[in-house]
């Protein structure tokens, strides 16, 4: 695998919360970081898809792409389960939850 992306899934797994791309939208301060080279993964991984020829991240094989992709959705995943378990928490202990609420795994 290209250098580039072994460091970029290592970013993944120490820094999540950067890769949080499912729910960017809702936060009010979102980091864009790492678009550059998000973006063109997603649209290469889109082509490959559709079956269709594409030139981005052209440094990287079909595998590869996928590979990180892979590793992309897996982050999302737990982005995902993190979050539904701060709004179980929030909703549990509302009345007696310090301001900020309780906040369950990572660094969230």
């Amino acid at each position: 695998m290209h250098k580039s992306m072994e460091i970029l899934m290592a970013r993944m797994e120490s820094h999540p919360e950067e890769f949080d791309y499912t729910f960017r939208h809702t936060q009010l301060n979102p980091d864009k970081r790492w678009d550059f080279v998000i973006k063109p993964l997603f649209e290469r991984a889109e082509s490959m898809v559709r079956g269709e020829p594409s030139f981005q991240l052209c440094f990287l094989n079909d595998e590869e792409v996928a590979q990180v992709f892979h590793k992309l959705m897996l982050v999302q995943g737990d982005t995902t389960t993190q979050r539904v378990m701060n709004e179980l928490l929030r909703d549990n202990n509302s009345v007696d939850a310090p301001r900020g609420g309780l906040k369950f795994g990572g660094n969230r």
